[in-house]
């Protein structure tokens, strides 16, 4: 927060504000904290996902086009994924909230100082409710995004055949 105890009125001024107070530095405060969070958790949203998707249809629980199988793994695999983001997340939190970077150093300092003042719990603060947000969440985005792989493949196969069609009457 800048002097006065005011907040930001917009990125932009939070943007300048934290480039003028500690440089360009400023504004990666947190970027590891960030990393541990996303890098592991993206491998294991997808893969749950996957596995989920194939174990559902191989059951035959989803309708044909595989709508049913998406919204249940895609669900799944984001309340996976939150749930091993969130400690993380909460550092990531705490470091960006820390304007003034006088709290919270590096991510291990701030993981530790977080544990000593609130326990494990801290870690896992916000999880019922980022994982109540998660699931449609998901959900609706790996069906959408199957959905318009299968569209987009689909469409690919009629250009490339019209192509083909087009070739063999020009010869």
């Amino acid at each position: 927060m800048p002097p006065g105890g005011q907040y930001f009125k917009g990125p932009t001024e939070c943007t300048l504000w934290l480039y003028r107070k500690h440089g360009v530095r400023g504004l990666y405060h947190g970027f590891t904290a960030m990393a541990l969070r996303d890098v592991p958790t993206y491998g294991v949203y997808t893969l749950v996902y996957e596995y989920l998707y194939i174990k559902i249809s191989v059951l035959g629980y989803t309708d044909r086009h595989g709508v049913t199988a998406s919204l249940i793994a895609g669900g799944c695999a984001g309340v996976a994924c939150w749930t091993l983001a969130i400690p993380w997340d909460n550092v990531k939190s705490l470091m960006q909230a820390d304007t003034q970077h006088s709290q919270y150093g590096n991510t291990w300092h701030s993981a530790v100082k977080l544990y000593r003042q609130r326990g494990i719990q801290a870690f896992f603060t916000g999880l019922p409710i980022t994982c109540l947000r998660a699931f449609p969440v998901n959900a609706v985005t790996f069906v959408v995004y199957s959905q318009m792989l299968k569209f987009l493949d689909d469409f690919s196969t009629v250009y490339r055949e019209a192509q083909n069609a087009d070739t063999n009457h020009s010869e």
